[in-house]
């Protein structure tokens, strides 16, 4: 299973996308950089960082900026 989170950037940023569990615990840390403007896509496997898959359930990503979090639901099934 394979989730593609997308996001768009109105200008240039630092930025930081993880994943979290329902307790708030990190998970994995998919992208943390400078990215362009524009469109941008980023997959998760399921995998934790240390390369474990989770269960299936509920989770949450967040994509920080420099000026921005944006925190979304998502549903993982395997």
């Amino acid at each position: 299973p394979t989730t593609t989170i997308t996001c768009f950037l109105p200008q240039a940023s630092y930025v930081k996308l993880a994943v979290f569990d329902l307790s708030g615990k990190q998970i994995r840390v998919l992208f943390q950089g400078k990215l362009s403007a524009g469109f941008h896509s980023f997959q998760w496997n399921g995998l934790t960082a240390a390369g474990t898959p989770v269960p299936s359930g509920i989770y949450f990503y967040r994509l920080q900026t420099l000026t921005l979090t944006l925190q979304k639901k998502m549903m993982l099934m395997r």
